[in-house]
C-alpha cells in the first residue's frame, strides 16, 4: 500500500491518495473516505444488480467478520476468495474484525482467542483460525485480531490487558502473515487499544506504530452499536484521547475509525485527522425508516457556514440530519426527500410514496431510503 499525503490542514485534517492496494494496484481511492458497509457480503436492501446501476467506479467494500465466519470453510474449499464469491471482485475489500453496527456482550475475549458473534451465537477466533479466515477470504487489506472489550467505563487493568492482548495478536498475525503466500498481496492494519485511559492508549498507539503495519484502526472508542448508544466525540473525553493517540502514530500511514457516526462527528474526527470511516450511520438510519436530509453546499461559502453549523450542533437531536417517514405530515407531501437532490430516490418518486411504502411494511421502502 501506498498511502501519498497531498495537504494537511493547520488542524491537522489531511488529503490523500491510496494505491497500490491488495490486488488493485492500479486503482487509487483518495481521502478521506467512506467504506461501504456490508452485512454478510451485501450492501443492506440493495441488491448487486441495482449497485452497479448506480456507478461504474470500484468503491471500497467494508466486510465485518461476524456474519461471515460461519461462511469460512466454503470459502477455503471455493478458493477464488470471497471478492469473487460476492460479485465484487472489482472492488477493493477491507474485513474488519467486528461489525460497527452492534455492541458486542462485555467479558467474553480471553488471552488466547476474541469472541465474535455470528447468527448462531458466540464464536471464538484465535490467531491462527483468524488468519485461515484470511487466507480463505483473501481481502485487499484486513484489520489484525484484537481485543477491544476495555469497557467505557473499565478498569486501567482491563484496558492495560486490552493492549497486550492486542499487541499479542498483531505479532502473531504479522508473523503468519509473513509466511502466507496467499496474503502476499494484501495489507494488514493494527489496532490501537486501551478503553478510555489516556496512557493506555498512548502506549498502544507507539508499539503498534513500531511494528511493519500498512495503518491503523481506533478501536474500543464506544463508537460502535446502536445509534442511541453512540456517545459524540466531544463527549467523555474521547475528542482528546483520539489527539493523544493521532500525535504517536506516523503521517505516512492511514487511520481507521470505524462506527455510526453522525456528520457533525465524522467531521471533528477528519479535523483530528482521521482519513477512513464506514457508512454504517446511513443504514441504521434507514432500519429506522429515515432519510438523511442535512445538507452541505458544494459553495465554498455556504459549505463553511454548514460545516460549521454541524460541528456546533455536536449534542442537538437526531432530526438535525434525518427526517422520519413514518410522520403522517407525509401523508400528503408531493415533493421529493430533498428538494434539489440528484439521487435515484429523489428524482423519482416523493415523501408521500416512501411515507406510504413505510408505513406498510414494503420492502421498497428501504430500498429507496438506503439509494
Amino acid at each position: 500500500m501506498k498511502f501519498s499525503l497531498r495537504s494537511v490542514s493547520q488542524r491537522g485534517g489531511r488529503l490523500a491518495t491510496i494505491s497500490e492496494l491488495g490486488r488493485h494496484g492500479d486503482k487509487t481511492v483518495t481521502t478521506p473516505m467512506c467504506l461501504v458497509f456490508t452485512q454478510a457480503g451485501t450492501i443492506p436492501h440493495l441488491t448487486n444488480d441495482m449497485v452497479q446501476k448506480l456507478g461504474k467506479h470500484a468503491y471500497p467494500v467494508h466486510l465485518p467478520l461476524p456474519l461471515l465466519l460461519e461462511s469460512h470453510e466454503i470459502l477455503q474449499k471455493y478458493s477464488n476468495g470471497i471478492g469473487d464469491f460476492l460479485a465484487l471482485k472489482h472492488h477493493l475489500l477491507y474485513l474488519s474484525v467486528q461489525d460497527s453496527t452492534i455492541r458486542p456482550p462485555e467479558g467474553f475475549n480471553e488471552k488466547s482467542f476474541v469472541s465474535l458473534w455470528g447468527r448462531s451465537g458466540r464464536l471464538n477466533v484465535d490467531v491462527d483460525k483468524f488468519m485461515s479466515v484470511q487466507e480463505a477470504f483473501k481481502p485487499d487489506w484486513y484489520q489484525a485480531l484484537c481485543d477491544s472489550d476495555a469497557g467505557k467505563v473499565g478498569s486501567r487493568k482491563r484496558a492495560h490487558k486490552s493492549v497486550e492482548r492486542t499487541l499479542a495478536y498483531l505479532d502473531r498475525c504479522l508473523e503468519k502473515h509473513k509466511e502466507s503466500e496467499v496474503l502476499r498481496h494484501s495489507c494488514i492494519f493494527g489496532s490501537i487499544e486501551g478503553g478510555s485511559v489516556a496512557e493506555e492508549r498512548e502506549l498502544s498507539a507507539k508499539e503498534t506504530a513500531k511494528r511493519p503495519v500498512a495503518g491503523f484502526v481506533l478501536e474500543g472508542l464506544d463508537t460502535n452499536g446502536p445509534l442511541d448508544s453512540v456517545l459524540p466525540l466531544c463527549e467523555n473525553g474521547k475528542k482528546e484521547i483520539i489527539q493523544s493517540i493521532l500525535n504517536e502514530l506516523p503521517d505516512e500511514k492511514p487511520r481507521i475509525l470505524h462506527g455510526p457516526l453522525d456528520p457533525a462527528n465524522i467531521l471533528a474526527a477528519v479535523e483530528l485527522g482521521i482519513d477512513i470511516f464506514d457508512s454504517t450511520y446511513a443504514f441504521l438510519v434507514t432500519e429506522r425508516n429515515a432519510a438523511l436530509t442535512f445538507c452541505v453546499s458544494p459553495d465554498t461559502e455556504s459549505m463553511a457556514s454548514n460545516v460549521g453549523k454541524l460541528q456546533d450542533s455536536c449534542n442537538l437531536q437526531r432530526n438535525l440530519y434525518e427526517t422520519s417517514l413514518t410522520d403522517k405530515i407525509f401523508k400528503d407531501d408531493f415533493r421529493p426527500l430533498v428538494v434539489g437532490c440528484q439521487c435515484y430516490t429523489c428524482t423519482n418518486h416523493t415523501r408521500a410514496y416512501v411515507h406510504h411504502l413505510v408505513n406498510v411494511g414494503e420492502l421498497l421502502g428501504k430500498t429507496l431510503l438506503m439509494l
